[in-house]
């Protein structure tokens, strides 16, 4: 099963070199300032800046963080730099609104995880603020009704009012100011929902960038200052994107990879950096020098830690797991993936390989949990469910694994093993205080069960 990082990462560098192209093309620098002249109108800007609107749209496809955390960052930019500096090259944001938009659309159409971490969010925002303010009005729900009904409508006229004066002021000053305070209060509220609940939910991924990144490109780095660090703007919102998934990678410890967040945007702007340090203009000889034997023994140390994996197909030969599992459910069947198998991927090669309705257990504590899935089960009444129940195991702790799946088994449903299906393959260890080296035979096993309703309600 393919990672969407990699993916993403081939959509955003595309689209930020797609920008760099159309940059030149209209006789701008890659920070959106003028060589020299008016600025070129032609098509092969237009053209160059359209294509890195869609590639980049198309990374929120890959990545929902290429949505949800890059266009703050890329507002909040915007908010800052001087009005003559462009952020975005011509013709890109059209192609960008129109492709994250569609994104944005099946978030909102097709149920996911990630989708119901950003409902789960903005909801808990909403309620928090709901709540603090009837306790500064005493619970009384007459006042607190009247405040949401009435005050915070006028409040919210009167702040859009007043950015327009702001906007319109800074207008006068600064042409081409009036939309500024409008950006800049979408990009605080939007980082304010982001970050409302901290930084408790995921782990720090320092760790793994020191894993990853040998210290003579960092050193390349740091002497090749600023130069090394001459972002655009769109590299500057990436740069602030990577500085959140160092800090708050959105993952916890039971992710097999967590570092695997750092492919998207951090690693490749570390990347850049060196190339750059390695590059300065106008630099000294012996200074340059330095700098590329830096960067070219980096290269050789992070490519000497391939060596143990180098040609070896890791967690291939999947599909066919999957398909023995497919074959043995009826097509208009549901089946309860239960937890840890959806670490495998299993529901989404079931959904989107051969069309079976799946729905993950994945976190069967939340409140509510067992109310939305009676709700699931009673809107597929009458078509067959199963269960399937496994994990990555180790030798002989197959039947235990699938033990403990049968804690999944909805209320008032009984169970009967209908297979049992192995995938064995080839996969890095997992590791918590240093970067996986060990190629280890990993054993997924899958027990499918057909569930048979004991009340008539249910059936």
């Amino acid at each position: 099963f393919q990672m969407p990082e990699i993916l993403g990462q081939a959509l955003v560098w595309g689209g930020v070199a797609a920008a760099r192209f159309s940059f030149a093309a209209a006789g701008l620098d890659t920070g959106g300032r003028e060589l020299g002249g008016r600025p070129r109108k032609g098509a092969g800007a237009a053209v160059a800046g359209a294509v890195a609107g869609l590639l980049l749209g198309m990374a929120t496809f890959a990545r929902l963080e290429q949505f949800w955390v890059f266009v703050p960052f890329l507002l909040a930019v915007r908010a800052f730099l001087p009005s003559d500096r462009r952020v975005l090259p011509p013709g890109a944001l059209p192609a960008f609104a129109l492709t994250a938009g569609h994104g944005l659309f099946h978030l909102l159409w097709i149920p996911t995880d990630y989708g119901n971490r950003i409902y789960r969010s903005a909801f808990e925002v909403w309620r928090s603020s709901v709540f603090a303010l009837a306790r500064l009005v005493g619970n009384d729900g007459y006042v607190l009704g009247f405040l949401l009904t009435w005050v915070l409508p006028g409040v919210v006229l009167a702040s859009v009012a007043g950015l327009l004066g702001w906007g319109w002021a800074l207008s006068r000053r600064r042409p081409g100011s009036f939309w500024r305070p409008f950006v800049l209060a979408i990009a605080i509220g939007w980082l304010g929902l982001l970050y409302s609940r901290g930084l408790a939910e995921g782990i720090s991924l320092f760790e793994g960038l020191a894993w990853y990144v040998p210290w003579p490109v960092w050193a390349a780095i740091v002497l090749g200052l600023p130069s090394s660090l001459a972002f655009s703007p769109i590299e500057l919102a990436l740069l602030l994107e990577a500085v959140d998934q160092v800090v708050w990678g959105r993952v916890t410890a039971e992710h097999v990879w967590a570092a695997r967040r750092l492919v998207v945007v951090v690693l490749p702007l570390v990347a850049l950096a060196a190339a750059r340090a390695s590059s300065i203009p106008g630099g000294r000889g012996v200074r340059r020098g330095v700098l590329r034997a830096l960067v070219v023994v980096g290269i050789l140390l992070g490519a000497t830690g391939l060596r143990g994996i180098a040609g070896t197909p890791l967690q291939s030969g999947a599909a066919g797991f999957v398909a023995e599992i497919a074959g043995e459910i009826e097509p208009n069947g549901l089946v309860l993936v239960s937890r840890p198998l959806d670490w495998v991927h299993v529901a989404a090669g079931l959904w989107l390989g051969h069309g079976r309705v799946t729905l993950v257990q994945r976190e069967p504590g939340l409140p509510g949990y067992d109310g939305i899935l009676e709700r699931h089960l009673r809107a597929h009444a009458g078509a067959p469910l199963y269960l399937l129940a496994g994990a990555v195991v180790e030798e002989g702790g197959e039947e235990s694994a699938i033990a403990a799946g049968l804690d999944g088994l909805p209320e008032g449903f009984s169970a009967a093993r209908i297979s049992t299906h192995v995938w064995e393959a080839p996969a890095l260890e997992v590791t918590r205080d240093r970067r996986p080296g060990a190629i280890l035979q990993r054993r997924a096993v899958a027990a499918l069960f057909r569930l048979t309703p004991q009340s008539a309600d249910l059936r």
